[in-house]
């Protein structure tokens, strides 16, 4: 969950900044870390739901959303899932 999400923003932010440029600052670089239960075939036991995390120099944040088993098929509730990592990239921005 929480923790799985974080692990993967900090990974990503690492890479990142490995990957930039010698001598560019790495205030511009976003990490990003999901991980998510949704609605499946067969049906799960648990919530649905959803954890986005990021990392960066601004600092780390976490959002975290459950999903109302049945209102919603697996293709709606990927896109909520993806709205929800395009909005974490948009703050943390």
């Amino acid at each position: 969950g929480s923790a799985t999400a974080a692990d993967l923003a900090r990974t990503a932010y690492r890479r990142g900044v490995r990957l930039s440029p010698p001598g560019q600052s790495a205030r511009h670089v976003v990490g990003v870390g999901c991980t998510c239960a949704l609605a499946s075939i067969p049906l799960k036991k648990g919530e649905h739901r959803c954890v986005v995390a990021t990392y960066g120099m601004l600092g780390a944040t976490e959002y975290a959303l459950t999903l109302e088993k049945g209102r919603r098929d697996r293709w709606e509730e990927d896109g909520v899932a993806s709205r929800l990592v395009v909005q974490a990239l948009a703050d943390a921005a």
